[in-house]
């Protein structure tokens, strides 16, 4: 992913038939302005996280490219920039996610995944680059996040995770982000341990359904 954007609240749609929203939809809703945000590499986005019960949910402002614990200040810009994106099920042994992945399951207080929401997004595929919009109008991405300090400013930082192929996927392209489904994201947000977690990405959380918007040669 090069890219992402998030459309004004006029321009997405409510996922349920009835009229309702969930609660993470609520939240995204609640910061959205008059026109579509677009994030790129180190800039911010919103984040939904959670730090109690199935309801106490939050949204918050946080920068793309994740740093991992222990990373002096001097090595922090390039740690982000490195840390985009990480393959979910390389997620418990990666660098940058290793010690974070032990704290999905450790407790309330402690979880580290999260929800990006987001419209659209750009990546790099074998024919150039690819503008790609969820069916729905939008999706909740899987991240994982993390708090660093910088001159005594408690700045929050996310990766997000992707599911990659061997082979072209579609559109020439060899991953994709994971987003999940309005009936999974409660499970994912409070995966009770790692292993469940990546047994979710495996079976139930399947990238975002799509559709080409257009592709530069």
């Amino acid at each position: 992913m090069l890219a992402f954007w998030l459309d004004p609240a006029a321009a997405l749609p409510i996922e349920h038939p009835r009229g309702h929203i969930n609660i993470e939809e609520a939240l995204a809703r609640a910061r959205l302005g008059t026109e579509r945000r677009v994030t790129r590499p180190l800039q911010g986005a919103s984040l939904i996280i959670t730090d109690g019960g199935p309801s106490d949910w939050f949204a918050i402002e946080a920068h793309w490219g994740l740093v991992p614990p222990g990373t002096p200040r001097e090595a922090m810009r390039e740690a982000a920039s490195r840390n985009l994106v990480v393959r979910i099920d390389r997620a418990s042994g990666h660098p940058a996610t290793s010690a974070l992945w032990q704290l999905v399951g450790a407790g309330e207080k402690t979880r580290r995944q999260c929800l990006v929401p987001v419209s659209g997004w750009i990546a790099r595929g074998d024919r150039g680059l690819v503008a790609e919009k969820p069916e729905g109008g939008w999706a909740m991405l899987a991240a994982i996040y993390n708090t660093v300090q910088v001159n005594g400013k408690v700045i929050t930082t996310f990766t997000i995770l992707i599911s990659e192929w061997a082979s072209t996927y579609r559109d020439g392209l060899h991953s994709m982000p994971v987003a999940i489904g309005s009936n999974r994201r409660t499970s994912w947000m409070h995966a009770l341990n790692p292993a469940g977690a990546i047994r979710w990405s495996k079976g139930g959380l399947e990238p975002v359904d799509r559709r080409r918007l257009r592709q530069r040669r």
